[in-house]
């Protein structure tokens, strides 16, 4: 991973390039990114609906939740935004090692050796952070039950489709639990997932509602 982020320092998508400019907007110049202008790095209007880019800008705002971003500012931090990216493969590979299964250790190897991998870390792909949180909700379930609520309160704030999900996770109950204890697994999912967007919201709900779903 570390060869590939020095060979490929500047891959052309342009997740990787709104993605470093939210980031600078938000830390460094206090900007709303979800109200940010983006470099058209293509120079063209094809990939993009009527009015939302001219041949030089994007004009829809960061397309990915603010969880995403936050994630991706670690690897900016350490100069490279892709570096969240290995960690979120680390931490899922670790979980696999970690899980009470025999095919554990096997199914850590297959992720990390599976060629594609390489693909997604170079083009800076978000959802390589959906494997990671979706490791540690599955890690935290086996091994320490009582994290796995705050574990997948970040998993289904981390990209629009996770909405998706939501009819699962009755799953993660445990035999035996009474309506109250499920009722305090969902309010505690829900309240890291609303604690994780609130600031984010205030900053300008409408924009940021626009540019999410815009963005699908």
């Amino acid at each position: 991973s570390a060869w590939l982020l020095e060979a490929s320092p500047n891959p052309a998508i342009d997740v990787f390039t709104e993605t470093n400019e939210a980031v600078h907007g938000l830390f460094v110049d206090h900007l709303n990114p979800w109200s940010m202008r983006y470099t058209n790095i293509y120079h063209h209007t094809l990939w993009y609906g009527p009015g939302a880019a001219d041949n030089d800008w994007i004009y829809v705002g960061f397309p990915y939740p603010p969880l995403s971003l936050l994630i991706s500012a670690i690897g900016y931090a350490f100069g490279d935004i892709r570096w969240a990216n290995v960690g979120a493969l680390a931490i899922a590979a670790l979980a696999c090692g970690l899980s009470r299964t025999r095919h554990g250790p096997l199914g850590a190897v297959l992720l990390l050796t599976t060629p594609r991998v390489l693909f997604m870390l170079e083009q800076g792909w978000t959802d390589v952070y959906l494997i990671g949180l979706c490791a540690l909700v599955l890690i935290t379930w086996q091994r320490w039950p009582r994290l796995t609520p705050f574990a997948l309160g970040l998993m289904l704030v981390s990209k629009q489709y996770m909405i998706f999900i939501a009819p699962l996770v009755p799953l993660l109950f445990q035999p035996g639990w009474s309506r109250r204890q499920m009722a305090t697994f969902l309010g505690i999912a829900a309240g890291v997932g609303l604690l994780v967007n609130l600031p984010f919201i205030a900053m300008g709900p409408d924009v940021l509602l626009k540019a999410l779903t815009y963005s699908q």
